[in-house]
This record gives structure tokens, C-alpha cells and sequence, in this order.
């Protein structure tokens, strides 16, 4: 998606000032991200190394308005986990079908059946450490 289209497709999507949309397996290839606040949805092609955990229809960990990236009409999906992971990477999702992610100031955002590592935005601190940013 060069510029225009992806201010094209912002523009098309915006209500009241919060961007909704939908992405096709052309316009979401692998590889692809975007960004729904401070959590990202990463396309990627496989799990390898990951394990099943328990769903949670909450992508981002705690119970303020920010972290309510909920998972709302996807028929079926798995989350994996991988052990060796840091601070700013979350589950993995393989959704069987679209993927529609709700979120309660950034909209909604529906991406096609794949798979997709949730990341976490990250900053450093003044004093050299990473951490994760928070809605």
C-alpha cells in the first residue's frame, strides 16, 4: 500500500475520528503490519516454536479503556505463545476466518484468515531499558 492508498484508506474509514477498515490477503500480505494503538498485528507465515495457550479475547494485558483490543467476530481461532519471547511480543493468533479486532478509540480494524504475532509498542528508557508503551 503506497501513501495515497493508505490515506485513502484512512479517510474511507473514519467515523467521528476513529479509523475503521478492512484489509483483503492482497492489501495484508505477509509481512504486513498495522498498528491499532499501541498494539501491533504482524502477518506472518508460521508459529514455529510456539505452543497453544488458553484464547483470550483481550490482545493487550490489563483493564484500562487502552488495553481493550478485543477479538470480536472471528468463528474460530487459536492463540500460541512462544517461551522465549520478551516484553513487547504477545500471542500469536491463527484465525480460521477474518479477524475483527474492536478497540474502543482506535475502531475497528478486520484482517483475513492468517496468522498474526500481537506485538506490543516499545520504548527506551533515559536510562537505557526497554519497556512497553501503554494506552
Amino acid at each position: 500500500m503506497n501513501v495515497k492508498e493508505a490515506l485513502e484508506f484512512v479517510n474511507k474509514g473514519t467515523v467521528r475520528g476513529v479509523v475503521t477498515g478492512t484489509y483483503t490477503d492482497q492489501e495484508f500480505p505477509v509481512g504486513s503490519i498495522h498498528w491499532q494503538g499501541d498494539v501491533g498485528f504482524l502477518r506472518v507465515a508460521n508459529k514455529t516454536g510456539a505452543r497453544q495457550v488458553q484464547n483470550r479475547a483481550q490482545l493487550a494485558p490489563g483493564s484500562s479503556r487502552g488495553s481493550r483490543h478485543i477479538i470480536n467476530s472471528c468463528v474460530q481461532y487459536k492463540m500460541f505463545q512462544r517461551p522465549e519471547r520478551d516484553l513487547t511480543e504477545g500471542p500469536i493468533v491463527e484465525a480460521d476466518s477474518e479477524l475483527r479486532v474492536d478497540h474502543p478509540d482506535h475502531g475497528t480494524t478486520t484482517f483475513p484468515a492468517g496468522l498474526y504475532q500481537i506485538l506490543y509498542q516499545r520504548q527506551v528508557t533515559s536510562d537505557g531499558r526497554i519497556e512497553r508503551v501503554r494506552d
